[in-house]
């Protein structure tokens, strides 16, 4: 949005924010040629380079030290760097998500829809 020309910004509450991770993985039982290239993709996918394109693109944070944030997002709170800043980060586990998930949406809906 904001390399359209739209004002946006995130708040992060003084309570703190939930994150997220992500992760690449390769299926048990792959036909060898298959697993030769998945393993390429995913060595491939951790270079500095490959990192860097994903930063630039998504506007997330990359997996290996070095890399230069957007612009738009240096000092953003919803993009942090500063061991301060992660300090306001909230780990949810899968399963307290999973057991959760539904009410907070119906939650979230309820609030937004008045």
């Amino acid at each position: 949005a904001k390399k359209n020309g739209i004002e946006l910004a995130w708040v992060v509450p003084e309570e703190g924010a939930k994150f997220d991770t992500d992760g690449l993985w390769i299926p048990k039982g792959l036909p060898e040629n298959e697993l030769y290239w998945a393993k390429q993709y995913i060595n491939h996918a951790l270079t500095k380079e490959a990192q860097q394109i994903w930063l630039d693109g998504l506007g997330l944070p990359g997996v290996v030290p070095g890399l230069t944030p957007p612009a738009d997002l240096v000092n953003d709170p919803s993009y942090p760097t500063t061991e301060e800043a992660f300090k306001h980060l909230i780990r949810i586990s899968s399963q307290v998500q999973v057991e959760n998930e539904s009410a907070w949406f119906a939650k979230f809906k309820e609030i937004m829809q008045g």
